[in-house]
C-alpha cells in the first residue's frame, strides 16, 4: 500500500467531539427504534422459525458442527449465526428480544463502522450523516428486524471494506497492519456466515480497485500471508469438521463430486457445489427467478428516503471526471462496492430482496459525505430539488395509502395502521415544501424533518409487518400456547402438507415435530442421508425416495399419506396441525382416518386421532 497518505480534508483535520459520545448517541437511537419494538412481532415463517429451530437444536444437543433443522441435517449455510442464536436461546430461551438481539447488535456494528469510516475520511459530520442514512434506510432497518443471515454477512462485508479503506490511508506500520488484519477477520466472519461470497465480494472489489488505479504495489504492504493465516485459522476448522462428520455415504468419489447429481454425496458437495455453484447458475435449483433489473428496483426503494439525495451526491464527485475521482480513490472504491454486488447478484438465478443489502452502506457513505460538505460550505440551496422530490413522493404515498382500502391493494389486517402513515407522509411533504420555499438558511431544516418522520415510519414498520406476515404466513404461537401444556410423554405432533408455514412450531414447543404429506425441498438432501432414522417422523419417506424423478402430486400423496393414516390408527396419541382450508380436503381424501378437531382458529385446525384428548 502507498507510502503517501491521502490528503485529509480540513473538516477531518479539526478536533471534533469525542467519537464515543457520537456512538452512544447512535446506540440510544438504536435501542429506541431498532430494539424496543422487536418484541412486538411473533416469529416470522419460514425464515425466523427455521433459524431459531436450528439454533435451539444446537443448544439442546450440544452438536455445533452439523446444523439440523427439525432434526434433519441442514447444510445450506455456515454456522456463525446459528452459534450466536444458540447462545441467545441458552440465555433467554424463546424470548423475542433475546432471539432478535444479534441481528440488531450486528446492524449497530455496521452503522458504527460506517460512522467511523466516514469520520476518518471526511470528518465528524460526514460520519454522522453516513450513519444516519444507513440506520434509517428502509432495507437496512427491515432486514435487521428479522432473524436471517443477510444482516450479518452485510455487516461483515462492510467492516471488511471499511477496514481496507482505512488501511489504504495509513502509512506502513502497526496501524496499517491492524487495519489489514481487521479486513481479514471480517472476511473470515463473512465466510462463516454465508459462505464464499464473504471472500469473493470484498476480494473482487479490491481487485477491481487495484486494477483501475494501477495500485498493484499496494499489495506489498497488505500483509497477505498473515491474512491468509487469519482466514484459515478462523474459517477452516468448522469446514473440515463438518466434512469429516458428514462424508459421502458410499465413500469419496472426486470424479462424481463435480457434478449436479446429489446421489451419494456428503456435506462438502452440498455446501460447495449445490449451494455455491448450482444455486447461482441453475434456475431449477431454487425457485427464486426474477428479472435482471429486480435488485436495482429493490435497492432504490430500500435506500428510501436517502435515495433522493443520491443523484446529487454522485454528480458532485463525477463532475471533475476521472482525474478528480482518482484524487479521492475511496470514492472509486465506494462505486465499485455498489456496482459489483449489484451486477453479481443480478446475474444469479436466485434472487431475494435481502441479497442486495451489502450495497446500502457505500450509498450511505456517498450521501453522508455529500451532505457534510454541502452544509459545511453553506451551499444548502443544492438540497432544494432532493427535498422537493421527497416531498412529492410523500404526498403521492399518502394519497396511495388513502386510496388503498378502496383499491384492495393491501391486506385488511394492516389497514388500521394506514391511518397513522397517511398523516406522516403528508406531514413530511408539508415540512419539506415549507423548508424549500423559505429563506436559503431554512432549507437545511428539511433534514431533521426527514429524520424525524423516518424514525416514526420505521417504528410503525414492526406492527405493519407483523399483521402483513400474519396474512401470508401466520405464526403458530397460538397453537403452541394451547398445545404445549397438553402434550404428554409419547404424544406425537405432526404438520400436514406444508412444513414452511409451521417452522416456528418446533422451537415454540421445544421439540422436533413430524411432517406428513410433504418432503420439504430444503430438507430433502438431509433426509436422503438418514432415511431410516427419520422415517418415523416423515411417514412414507422410503416410498418417496423410490418414486421416479419429477413425480406428480398424486404420486407423492400415494407415497406419503397412507403410512401417515396408518400412524393415526395406532395407539399413540397424535396431534396434527393443518391449514384450516386444507382440513376438509384431508377428510375428503381419507374419510377412514381418525381425525377429530380439538382446536381451531381462522388460520389453523388441530385434529387428533383420539376424540377424548386432554382438552
Amino acid at each position: 500500500m502507498s507510502q503517501t497518505a491521502i490528503n485529509v480534508p480540513p473538516t477531518a483535520a479539526r478536533r471534533d467531539a469525542s467519537p464515543i459520545r457520537d456512538l452512544l448517541l447512535l446506540l440510544a437511537g438504536f435501542v429506541l427504534v431498532y430494539f424496543l419494538p422487536t418484541g412486538l412481532r411473533a416469529l416470522a415463517n419460514p425464515d425466523e422459525g427455521r433459524y431459531v429451530e436450528i439454533a435451539r437444536e444446537m443448544a439442546a444437543t450440544g452438536d455445533y458442527i452439523s446444523p439440523r433443522l427439525n432434526g434433519v441435517l441442514y447444510f445450506e449455510k455456515p454456522p456463525l449465526v446459528y452459534w450466536l442464536e444458540a447462545g441467545a436461546v441458552k440465555i433467554g430461551g424463546m424470548n423475542l428480544w433475546a432471539l432478535r438481539f444479534w441481528p440488531i447488535a450486528l446492524a449497530f456494528l455496521g452503522v458504527a463502522a460506517v460512522y467511523g469510516t466516514g469520520r476518518a475520511l471526511w470528518g465528524r459530520a460526514a460520519g454522522l450523516w453516513s450513519a444516519a442514512a444507513l440506520g434509517s434506510s428502509l432495507l437496512y432497518y427491515g432486514v435487521s428486524q428479522v432473524i436471517i443471515l443477510d444482516t450479518a454477512v452485510s455487516v461483515f462485508l462492510t467492516c471488511a471494506l471499511c477496514a481496507f479503506m482505512l488501511a489504504v490511508r495509513a502509512p506502513p506500520g502497526p496501524m496499517r497492519r491492524r487495519w489489514c488484519w481487521a479486513l481479514y477477520v471480517a472476511m473470515a466472519l463473512a465466510l462463516l456466515t454465508k459462505g464464499l461470497i464473504g471472500i469473493v465480494i470484498p476480494c473482487a472489489i479490491i481487485f477491481l480497485w487495484l486494477l483501475l488505479l494501477n495500485k498493484w504495489r499496494e499489495l506489498r504492504h497488505a500483509h497477505l500471508f498473515s491474512g491468509m493465516g487469519i482466514i484459515l485459522v478462523l474459517a477452516l476448522p468448522w469446514h473440515l469438521a463438518a466434512s469429516l462428520a458428514n462424508p459421502p455415504p458410499g465413500g469419496w468419489n472426486w470424479s462424481h463430486f463435480f457434478s449436479a447429481d446429489r446421489h451419494n454425496q456428503g456435506f462438502l458437495w452440498y455446501y460447495f457445489i449445490h449451494e455455491h455453484v448450482l444455486r447461482y447458475i441453475d434456475p431449477t435449483t431454487e425457485h427464486r427467478v426474477q428479472p435482471w433489473w429486480f435488485f436495482t428496483v429493490i435497492l432504490a426503494a430500500g435506500f428510501y428516503p436517502w435515495v433522493f439525495f443520491l443523484p446529487s451526491a454522485v454528480r458532485s464527485v463525477a463532475q471533475g471526471g476521472w482525474a478528480r475521482m482518482k484524487a479521492e480513490p475511496e470514492i472509486i472504491l465506494l462505486f465499485l462496492w455498489v456496482l459489483f454486488p449489484l451486477l453479481f447478484f443480478s446475474a444469479s438465478s436466485s434472487k431475494l430482496p435481502p441479497y442486495i443489502l451489502p450495497c446500502v452502506p457505500p450509498l450511505a457513505l456517498l450521501v453522508g459525505r455529500w451532505l457534510a460538505r454541502l452544509l459545511a460550505g453553506q451551499n444548502a440551496v443544492a438540497l432544494v430539488w432532493p427535498l422537493r422530490s421527497l416531498a412529492i413522493t410523500g404526498f403521492l404515498l399518502g394519497a396511495l395509502l388513502a386510496a388503498a382500502p378502496f383499491l384492495g391493494i393491501l391486506p385488511p389486517t394492516i389497514l388500521p395502521w394506514i391511518g397513522g402513515l397517511i398523516p406522516l407522509f403528508i406531514l413530511l411533504g408539508v415540512a419539506l415544501v415549507n423548508s424549500t420555499h423559505s429563506k436559503r438558511g431554512k432549507v437545511r431544516e428539511g433534514l431533521p424533518a426527514i429524520l424525524g418522520c423516518t424514525v416514526l415510519l420505521l417504528m410503525v414498520f414492526n406492527p405493519i409487518v407483523n399483521d402483513y406476515l400474519a396474512v401470508k404466513r401466520p405464526s403458530t404461537a397460538s397453537v403452541a400456547d394451547w398445545l404445549g401444556p397438553r402434550l404428554h410423554e409419547g404424544d406425537k405432533v405432526f404438520t400436514l402438507w406444508d412444513y414452511g408455514p409451521y417452522q416456528d412450531l418446533a422451537p415454540l414447543l421445544g421439540r422436533t415435530v413430524g411432517v406428513a404429506g410433504q418432503i420439504p425441498d430444503e430438507q430433502e438432501f438431509g433426509l436422503s442421508l438418514e432415511t431410516s432414522q427419520l422415517a418415523s417422523r416423515y411417514p412414507g419417506l422410503v416410498n418417496y425416495f423410490a418414486l421416479p424423478a419429477n413425480p406428480t402430486v398424486a404420486q407423492v400423496d400415494n407415497a406419503l399419506l397412507p403410512p401417515f393414516v396408518e400412524l393415526l390408527r395406532g395407539p399413540a396419541r397424535v396431534y396434527v396441525l393443518v391449514e384450516a382450508g386444507k382440513y376438509p380436503l384431508f377428510l375428503k381424501s381419507h374419510p377412514e382416518a381418525p381425525a377429530h378437531v380439538v382446536w381451531h382458529d381462522e388460520h389453523f385446525v388441530v385434529f387428533s386421532n383420539q376424540p377424548n384428548s386432554d382438552l
